[in-house]
This record gives structure tokens, sequence and C-alpha cells, in this order.
């Protein structure tokens, strides 16, 4: 069991402290450590930093195209509200996959850093994107996002050293919003 106290001062600064045991601690996040007389923590060491793992790369990768594709079934529906939410499960991995790119030291952070750690040109993508994640204009977000996505692709498909069926899917899913560059997302393309 986690035991999780939030310290809030009168300047809203705030320290989370954690009680864990061997068991429950979940590596990642830098820690320091201030008294382990019998070097208990010798072995989570290790275990600190915020850097995707190779695999975790191409888990974000595959569901950046996983939930491309899953949007555009549902923009076909006409299932607005579900479709927002596909878009904003695309921005997670994408942001991840992003920081991968340009600060992978703190890709795990995802979102929380986007701002602080990626070029200012595709924080203003990723803002634009946001902007129009929206039940109104989620067609117009999926399109900046293929968009986003095809000028990074060549970067993306290279860190996996193979034309492998995962990057043929992602490539298919982005086409599927860049072909008609410049003119409204059409759901139709779905059928």
């Amino acid at each position: 069991m986690l035991h999780q106290i939030i310290a809030v001062f009168d300047d809203l600064l705030h320290i989370d402290l954690f009680t864990v045991t061997k068991e429950t601690f979940v590596g990642g996040d830098h820690f320091k450590v201030l008294y382990d007389p019998h070097h208990l923590m010798a072995g989570f060491i290790e275990t600190q930093g915020l850097t995707l793992t190779e695999q975790e790369y191409r888990d974000d990768v595959l569901d950046v195209g996983w939930f491309l594709y899953q949007y555009r079934q549902s923009a076909a529906r006409g299932n607005d509200i579900w479709s927002v939410k596909m878009l904003t499960n695309v921005v997670h991995h994408l942001g991840r996959v992003l920081l991968y790119r340009y600060a992978p030291e703190r890709a795990k952070l995802g979102l929380k850093t986007i701002e602080r750690s990626l070029p200012d040109e595709v924080v203003s993508d990723l803002k634009g994107i946001l902007e129009f994640i929206t039940p109104g204009g989620h067609s117009q977000a999926a399109l900046r996002i293929g968009q986003l996505v095809e000028r990074e692709y060549e970067w993306i498909r290279l860190q996996w050293d193979e034309d492998s069926e995962g990057m043929r899917f992602m490539k298919r899913m982005v086409e599927m919003y860049t072909k008609s560059q410049g003119q409204r997302y059409d759901t139709g393309l779905c059928n």
C-alpha cells in the first residue's frame, strides 16, 4: 500500500512525501537519499531517470497510429465526443514521441514538460492542435496532427531500423490526414 502526504506551504509550494516498501517502490523520477545507513536504497539508484526505453518509445509510436485509427472510426460514426477523446490520446503519445527526439532525458514527463522541453515551433504546432480538439473542430486537429507527424516521420521511422508493419500502419494513418493537405478534413475518407 502506498501512503502519500502532501505538504503545502503558504506560498503554495508543495512537497510530496511517499512511504513505500521495497515491493511498492516505483522508479523513474529523480530522488535524493538523505539518510540510508544500511544502504537499502542502493539498488534503486539505477531506476532514476525520465528517459523512455526503446520499447516504450515504440509503444508510443504505435499508439499514435492506433489512436488515429480509432479517431477515424469514431469521426466516421459522427461521435464527436469520443473523437475528441481519441485525439487527446494521440497528443499524449505524440508528445512522448517528440520528447524522445528533442529532450529524451525528460520524455517520461510527457505533456507536463512540452512547453519547457520542445523547440518553440513544435510547441506552437501542438498548441494549435489542442485549440481544435473540440467537438466542433476535431477534424482540423486531426489534419494538423497528420501534418506534424508527417514532418517528423522520417526521424521516427529511422529509430526503428526496419520497415515494420507498425511503421507501415503509422504511415497509412498519417497519409489519411495529409493527402488532402490544405483542405478541410472530410470524414468521408473513412468509407
